[in-house]
């Protein structure tokens, strides 16, 4: 009979262990980044002041307010008056504009790479002769094309944590108003503001969805320090928060919609009843015979990407429709006329029809879905979570349903929502006679489980909550400042001290 082996002894091994790993812990960083973003007009900026405020003072975090326009300024500088506020705004569109035609659509975001990598290198420094924690944050006010988004997720990855501060579009109209901007202007910025037709152009309703945070700036100081103070002891783990009812029923439209296999867009939706509990959840996808939505669980699934070529249903009909009206007028137009006019279609009023798709909607089935479920007579009164501003042929069943208030994350360009039901549908947040239409608040979605876990270490000991300290707070979520490389030494060290490999390099 075969001798067991023996056991390495467990307290040995877990005191090895802990040792290799308290070296590579040591090597996470406490740096934090912060992006802002948002609509012009929005108080931006106090955001900014507040949360540079609230990390020197309370989190013992060395941190400074970087602007891009500062960059833009030292390449471009307005030569204006300062009290021409239009023509100061329109300078720094255009300026910017330019640069990333000149040095691609990111380079504004490459510049506070450059700073704060200069700033780093200066503070350590420093720290070498005032040893401490390492605790810094940089705030990026404020980024508005999607590629700078890109690169500095590109560098900072979980360091960084992007917020995304909205205000009320009135409110955001007067206060550019109070500084001289005319009505007519400040219709101009907001609208080359929101989405300028060009890769490298802003856009701030293409960042705007992807942050990691929302907060709503229609508030007064002390409701706003409030939303800061709540942000930042969650991302930083030094307050027990919990989610809200709006940021639960989010998170339960955003997975929604990833059952989605839609071609064109992936959109989901919950519906809660007045009190905010969820009632029903939907998706954008095709029905199946005998009721629900064909899914990996279906016995023949029908979806699009499944059957013949693949292709999106309501893209070839509006094709075809395109193609019979340049039919119809070859015999009048040149060749090159008619691929210009081709493409203008496809771009314009038919390129956006949405009647031919094969799906139902994410908002009709959540309404279907609840009223499956018996909980048709709570939708009334309730509330919708949708990823996307709903279109305008889901909105008209969710002002017949009862519907009060709709949240969404992503803008819908195409959406004639409100054009066509201005009766019924409002986007002013204090009309409690209509239906709601109001830009979502609190953490993205995506960010749910990463802020909202249980820290690993548990949030008691012998019994009692494990108090946190604001200023020796440990970030909820941080990576290493090392590459994978560097990390491997530093556990291949740890082995040759064990003497469990040896010096050669094929031990």
């Amino acid at each position: 009979m075969a001798v067991p082996a023996q056991k390495e002894k467990p307290i040995e091994s877990r005191s090895y262990n802990e040792s290799t790993i308290e070296l590579l812990e040591a090597e996470r960083s406490q740096e934090l980044v912060i992006a802002l973003c948002g609509p012009i007009g929005t108080q931006i900026h106090q955001i900014a002041e507040l949360m540079n405020e609230r990390l020197n003072e309370h989190y013992c975090y060395d941190s400074e307010v970087v602007k891009l326009s500062s960059f833009i300024a030292e390449k471009h500088p307005f030569k204006g008056r300062e009290a021409e506020h239009f023509s100061k705004i329109e300078h720094f569109i255009n300026s910017g504009n330019s640069m990333r035609n000149a040095y691609g659509a990111g380079v504004l975001a490459e510049l506070a790479v450059h700073y704060i990598s200069i700033k780093r290198h200066s503070k350590m420094s420093e720290r070498q002769v005032h040893p401490g924690p390492v605790r810094f944050c940089h705030i990026i006010d404020s980024i508005k094309n999607v590629h700078e988004l890109t690169l500095l997720r590109s560098v900072y990855s979980d360091v960084l944590v992007t917020v995304g501060a909205y205000d009320d579009k009135d409110r955001r109209v007067a206060s550019l108003k109070r500084k001289g901007v005319s009505e007519e202007d400040v219709y101009r910025l907001i609208d080359r503001d929101s989405g300028e037709e060009y890769d490298n152009g802003q856009s701030v309703r293409k960042v705007f969805p992807q942050c990691d945070y929302f907060i709503n700036c229609s508030d007064d100081v002390e409701d706003i320090q409030a939303k800061v103070d709540r942000f930042l002891g969650l991302i930083t783990g030094s307050s027990l928060v919990t989610p809200t009812n709006d940021e639960r029923n989010m998170c339960h439209a955003y997975y929604a919609g990833l059952n989605s296999a839609c071609l064109s867009r992936q959109v989901g939706a919950s519906l809660a009843d007045s009190n905010g509990d969820l009632i029903g959840i939907g998706w954008n996808d095709v029905p199946q015979f005998g009721g629900g939505l064909y899914s990996e669980n279906s016995e023949q699934d029908k979806r699009c990407f499944k059957i013949k070529d693949c292709v999106c249903h309501n893209d070839f009909e509006k094709n075809v429709i395109i193609d019979s009206i340049v039919e119809d007028l070859r015999s009048s137009m040149k060749t090159e006329d008619l691929d210009r006019l081709r493409d203008r279609l496809r771009r314009g009023r038919i390129g956006q029809l949405l009647e031919f798709s094969r799906s139902v909607h994410a908002e009709m089935y959540a309404i279907l879905d609840s009223s499956a479920k018996g909980g048709g007579l709570r939708i009334k009164g309730g509330s919708i979570y949708v990823t996307t501003y709903p279109c305008h042929n889901c909105a008209r069943h969710i002002v017949a349903a009862g519907i009060h208030n709709v949240y969404y994350l992503e803008p819908y360009s195409k959406s004639m929502a409100i054009r066509l039901h201005e009766d019924a549908i409002t986007e002013n947040v204090n009309n409690s006679n209509m239906v709601r239409v109001i830009p979502y608040e609190g953490i993205g979605p995506e960010m749910f489980a990463r802020f909202f876990k249980m820290p690993e270490g548990g949030r008691k000991k012998n019994g009692k909550m494990i108090p946190t300290r604001e200023k020796s707070a440990i970030l909820r979520s941080s990576f290493s400042m090392r590459s994978y490389p560097q990390l491997e030494s530093i556990v291949v060290e740890s082995l040759k001290r064990k003497q469990l490999v040896g010096n050669g390099s094929k031990n």
